[in-house]
């Protein structure tokens, strides 16, 4: 969004969006900071957040029917990462990569410190679906002694090297809520047509709008889209702005 202020802060922490104002004119976006509401308005807006998210915050108007039901229906899925610190790379001695595929409950395994310095290892397994559903139902150190158990079945020396484990859980992630958009049958072919569409001078990045959904690379492809819509917007007001005069 192009910025109608003279502030050289660029990015505000701490300050979640509570409301999207758009019109003919141009946007607004009420923001909450220290209790405050705050309003930037500008020309455009680009959303890049989750729909998970932009569900939540209030929109004048609302924006098209075929759009508020992608941003209403899209589904997000559950994802589960646990990361056990191993006091010595023990796979590493056996000859083996440290990755383990299979029907653990867990899901995969994966190192995570390959090519790090040291003794220590990390070990990642990855969950998705309803595994992580059931794994995020748990309290933390109740999800690393679940990991912990399910582990020594396929590496007994876990046990004996294990000093310690955090969990992430993309469920209860704040500004998230789900790891990544998920498609149902059938919702792809109703949705894609109106996912990245713009609404008026409201232009929507992220990478569930782009063709590499989940990765990087969708993140950015969507941005440079984004961008370029907003541009060729402006140049060509700009444009009539000039016959005009």
């Amino acid at each position: 969004m192009q910025r109608r202020t003279t502030s050289k802060e660029k990015i505000l922490y701490g300050s979640p969006v509570v409301r999207i104002e758009h019109d003919k004119a141009g946007v607004r976006v009420v923001f909450q900071k220290r209790a405050e509401h705050h309003t930037f308005a500008g020309d455009f807006l680009i959303i890049a957040i989750p729909f998970s998210m932009l569900r939540r915050i209030d929109l004048s108007p609302h924006f098209s029917a075929e759009k508020q039901r992608v941003i209403e229906q899209l589904p997000y899925y559950s994802v589960a990462r646990i990361y056990l610190q191993s006091r010595k790379k023990f796979w590493i001695e056996q000859g083996l990569t440290g990755d383990v595929y299979g029907d653990l409950a867990i899901g995969g395994v994966r190192e995570m410190s390959f090519g790090q310095p040291g003794p220590r290892g990390i070990l990642q397994t990855y969950a998705d679906g309803p595994q992580a559903r059931r794994i995020c139902a748990m309290k933390e150190q109740d999800r690393i002694s679940f990991v912990l158990e399910e582990m020594e079945k396929v590496s007994p020396e876990i046990r004996e090297n294990f000093e310690g484990g955090v969990s992430k859980c993309w469920d209860e992630d704040e500004w998230e809520r789900g790891a990544s958009s998920l498609y149902k049958p059938g919702q792809m072919e109703e949705f894609w047509p109106h996912i990245a569409r713009p609404e008026g001078r409201v232009h929507f990045a992220g990478n569930r709008t782009s063709p590499w959904i989940r990765w990087m690379q969708g993140a950015l492809f969507s941005g440079i889209r984004a961008a370029t819509e907003v541009n060729k917007v402006a140049d060509l007001a700009q444009s009539h702005a000039y016959v005009d005069s």
